[in-house]
């Protein structure tokens, strides 16, 4: 060992020095001053040293660790953020291809609907022409022609809703013209039953039998008189002196009496299974006109039309169906032009039809 490192080693075990061996001043200078002698040594120097290095490195690795946990807590929750970003994201994306899907799908539909819609249109023209809404009478054709003649017919479109009326007048539509279809009985029938009751008095009650397909009716009424329309089929129009039965004559239950009777060219008709009756009946007319009979006021009157000739009543027939009533009247008018119509028994017209009034004996 060397010299100073004896003169170390001596320094360094000095307080086991027996303190007898020394002054007393010294001794005590050595003993309180021993301490701060050996921090200040360089051997416990590098200790606190060593020490102070292991305790900052602990500090760095704590922060560290501190900072780590810091960061990932951070970076979880931007995670999180992330994948909630994500998932709204992917949910537009759905949105957005459902609705370009719906979109197309609705673009194709209605493309399929179009081209139906040209097909259905052209499948109609096929058929034929669209009516014109205002169009030139050179411009109708023999097709809208002959729908306008079968619409305003008696199976046409007013006759299934009950609403078509016996016009005395009639239209014909040919290709490119309108012409005058025909003139019927009732061209004279209505003017005659209008004459025979103006010598009612007003509020006279009258009773027309089978008055559907007739404005007579409605006529009457306005004129102040109180009519019952008779017929099965009903009678579609109104008014406050009209009131209409939906019956046959036989099934009609009333014990009213009227001033009048009106049968328009109904007679021939009842009893054949038609005009709303459910059976044929022979010697129907004989009965209706019975019961007209008693439906009538002593002194009551009939306004009764049928055709004559063809397959209409013979003159003698009739007679002998009025034989219980007292005739006032028997004239008969004759079709002598499609559209004229005049008084007379020629025996040569087309077409004839009797106009009668007739009163209930007293």
């Amino acid at each position: 060992m060397d010299r100073e490192g004896t003169n170390e080693l001596t320094r360094a075990e000095a307080p086991a020095t027996p303190a007898s061996s020394r002054r007393p001043a010294q001794a005590v200078a050595q003993t309180l001053l021993w301490p701060m002698r050996k921090f200040f040594d360089r051997r416990f120097t590098a200790v606190q040293d060593s020490l102070a290095a292991h305790i900052s490195a602990e500090a760095h690795d704590t922060r560290s660790h501190i900072a780590a946990l810091t960061n990932d807590q951070h970076l979880i929750e931007l995670r999180e953020e992330s994948a909630r970003i994500d998932d709204l994201r992917r949910y537009v994306a759905a949105g957005r291809d459902a609705n370009i899907d719906a979109a197309t799908f609705v673009g194709e539909v209605l493309r399929d609907l179009e081209e139906r819609l040209a097909e259905l249109d052209e499948a109609v023209r096929a058929r034929g022409p669209a009516l014109p809404a205002d169009g030139e009478l050179e411009e109708l054709d023999s097709q809208v022609a002959g729908f306008l003649n079968s619409a305003v017919g008696h199976r046409g479109y007013a006759a299934q809703r009950g609403l078509w009326l016996n016009w005395p007048v009639t239209l014909s539509y040919e290709e490119g013209d309108v012409q005058l279809g025909s003139v019927n009985e009732r061209i004279v029938e209505h003017p005659y039953v209008l004459r025979a009751t103006a010598a009612l008095a007003p509020g006279a009650r009258i009773l027309d039998v089978g008055a559907a397909e007739s404005t007579l009716a409605l006529s009457l009424a306005g004129l102040g008189f109180d009519v019952i329309a008779l017929d099965p089929r009903g009678y579609p129009l109104t008014h406050p002196n009209l009131r209409a039965e939906t019956t046959t004559l036989e099934n009609w239950d009333s014990d009213q009496r009227f001033d009048a009777v009106l049968c328009i060219s109904t007679i021939e008709h009842l009893g054949a299974g038609g005009y709303g009756e459910s059976r044929q009946r022979s010697g129907a007319d004989e009965q209706a006109l019975a019961r007209m009979l008693e439906l009538l006021e002593p002194g009551g009157l009939l306004v009764l039309t049928a055709p004559l000739g063809g397959e209409g009543y013979e003159r003698e027939r009739l007679e002998e169906l009025l034989a219980d009533w007292e005739v006032d009247d028997f004239t008969v008018a004759e079709q002598t032009e499609p559209a004229q119509w005049s008084v007379g028994d020629s025996g040569s017209a087309t077409a004839g039809v009797a106009l009668v009034t007739a009163r209930r004996p007293s």
